[in-house]
Protein backbone atom coordinates (compact mmCIF):
# COMPACT_ATOMS: atom_id res chain seq x y z
CA UNK A 1 0.00 0.00 0.00
CA UNK A 2 1.35 3.40 -0.93
CA UNK A 3 1.40 6.12 1.65
CA UNK A 4 3.41 9.03 2.90
CA UNK A 5 5.95 8.23 5.56
CA UNK A 6 6.68 10.64 8.35
CA UNK A 7 10.20 11.40 9.52
CA UNK A 8 9.77 8.58 12.05
CA UNK A 9 8.96 6.10 9.26
CA UNK A 10 5.24 5.80 10.07
CA UNK A 11 2.91 5.32 7.10
CA UNK A 12 0.50 8.21 7.77
CA UNK A 13 -2.08 7.08 5.19
CA UNK A 14 -2.31 3.66 6.83
CA UNK A 15 -2.47 5.23 10.29
CA UNK A 16 -5.33 7.52 9.18
CA UNK A 17 -7.35 4.52 7.96
CA UNK A 18 -6.81 2.67 11.25
CA UNK A 19 -7.92 5.76 13.18
CA UNK A 20 -11.09 5.99 11.06
CA UNK A 21 -11.97 2.45 12.13
CA UNK A 22 -10.96 0.32 9.13
CA UNK A 23 -10.37 -3.27 10.25
CA UNK A 24 -7.57 -4.04 7.78
CA UNK A 25 -6.52 -0.86 6.01
CA UNK A 26 -3.34 -2.52 4.73
CA UNK A 27 -5.42 -4.75 2.46
CA UNK A 28 -6.93 -3.19 -0.60
CA UNK A 29 -7.98 -4.50 -3.99
CA UNK A 30 -7.73 -0.97 -5.36
CA UNK A 31 -4.59 0.23 -7.10
CA UNK A 32 -4.27 3.28 -4.85
CA UNK A 33 -6.23 6.09 -3.26
CA UNK A 34 -9.96 6.40 -2.75
CA UNK A 35 -12.69 5.03 -4.96
CA UNK A 36 -13.90 7.30 -7.76
CA UNK A 37 -17.03 8.31 -5.82
CA UNK A 38 -15.23 9.06 -2.53
CA UNK A 39 -14.34 12.61 -1.49
CA UNK A 40 -11.96 13.27 1.39
CA UNK A 41 -13.04 16.29 3.45
CA UNK A 42 -9.89 16.42 5.59
CA UNK A 43 -8.47 19.94 5.43
CA UNK A 44 -5.05 18.88 4.18
CA UNK A 45 -6.79 17.39 1.14
CA UNK A 46 -9.49 19.98 0.47
CA UNK A 47 -7.54 23.12 1.42
CA UNK A 48 -4.34 23.69 -0.50
CA UNK A 49 -3.16 27.04 0.92
CA UNK A 50 -0.54 26.98 3.65
CA UNK A 51 -2.19 29.52 5.97
CA UNK A 52 -4.06 28.42 9.07
CA UNK A 53 -7.73 29.06 9.76
CA UNK A 54 -9.89 28.99 12.85
CA UNK A 55 -12.31 26.14 13.55
CA UNK A 56 -15.38 27.97 12.21
CA UNK A 57 -13.68 28.91 8.95
CA UNK A 58 -12.39 25.35 8.59
CA UNK A 59 -15.88 23.91 9.10
CA UNK A 60 -17.41 26.32 6.57
CA UNK A 61 -14.67 25.45 4.06
CA UNK A 62 -15.31 21.72 4.47
CA UNK A 63 -19.08 22.16 4.07
CA UNK A 64 -18.60 24.31 0.94
CA UNK A 65 -16.16 21.75 -0.47
CA UNK A 66 -18.64 18.91 0.21
CA UNK A 67 -21.49 20.82 -1.47
CA UNK A 68 -19.31 21.53 -4.51
CA UNK A 69 -18.40 17.83 -4.82
CA UNK A 70 -22.06 16.82 -4.48
CA UNK A 71 -23.00 19.26 -7.25
CA UNK A 72 -20.19 17.87 -9.44
CA UNK A 73 -21.41 14.31 -8.81
CA UNK A 74 -24.98 15.28 -9.76
CA UNK A 75 -23.72 16.98 -12.94
CA UNK A 76 -21.72 13.83 -13.79
CA UNK A 77 -24.86 11.68 -13.38
CA UNK A 78 -23.60 9.71 -10.37
CA UNK A 79 -26.09 7.97 -8.13
CA UNK A 80 -24.05 8.23 -4.94
CA UNK A 81 -20.97 9.78 -3.42
CA UNK A 82 -19.10 8.89 -0.22
CA UNK A 83 -17.85 11.78 1.90
CA UNK A 84 -14.86 10.88 4.08
CA UNK A 85 -14.93 12.80 7.35
CA UNK A 86 -12.77 10.85 9.75
CA UNK A 87 -13.52 10.38 13.41
CA UNK A 88 -13.33 13.49 15.56
CA UNK A 89 -15.64 15.36 17.86
CA UNK A 90 -18.56 14.95 15.44
CA UNK A 91 -19.01 18.63 14.61
CA UNK A 92 -18.39 18.21 10.88
CA UNK A 93 -20.66 15.14 10.70
CA UNK A 94 -23.47 16.95 12.55
CA UNK A 95 -23.32 20.04 10.33
CA UNK A 96 -22.85 18.00 7.16
CA UNK A 97 -25.92 15.91 7.96
CA UNK A 98 -27.93 19.11 8.51
CA UNK A 99 -26.80 20.36 5.09
CA UNK A 100 -27.53 17.01 3.42
CA UNK A 101 -31.02 16.95 4.90
CA UNK A 102 -31.79 20.25 3.17
CA UNK A 103 -29.93 19.66 -0.11
CA UNK A 104 -32.44 19.43 -3.01
CA UNK A 105 -30.45 16.75 -4.87
CA UNK A 106 -29.87 14.40 -1.91
CA UNK A 107 -32.42 11.61 -1.61
CA UNK A 108 -30.84 10.02 1.49
CA UNK A 109 -27.59 9.62 3.42
CA UNK A 110 -26.24 7.01 5.79
CA UNK A 111 -23.35 6.83 8.20
CA UNK A 112 -23.04 3.03 8.39
CA UNK A 113 -19.75 1.15 8.69
CA UNK A 114 -17.57 0.92 5.56
CA UNK A 115 -14.71 -1.61 5.33
CA UNK A 116 -12.17 0.92 4.07
CA UNK A 117 -13.25 4.07 5.94
CA UNK A 118 -14.81 2.65 9.10
CA UNK A 119 -17.42 4.92 10.65
CA UNK A 120 -15.57 7.97 9.37
CA UNK A 121 -17.62 8.44 6.21
CA UNK A 122 -21.14 9.18 5.01
CA UNK A 123 -22.73 7.62 1.93
CA UNK A 124 -24.89 10.16 0.08
CA UNK A 125 -27.54 8.91 -2.39
CA UNK A 126 -28.40 11.43 -5.07
CA UNK A 127 -31.71 12.12 -6.79
CA UNK A 128 -32.08 11.38 -10.46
Amino acid sequence: MKGTKSSSGINTSLLRKYMMGATDPGFSNKVSGYSVNAVDLHLEVSFTRQNRMDATAALLHQLDFAEKKIDEAVAAGKQEIRLILGLGKGTLRKELHKMLGKHPMVSSFDNDYHGQYGYGSTLVCLKW
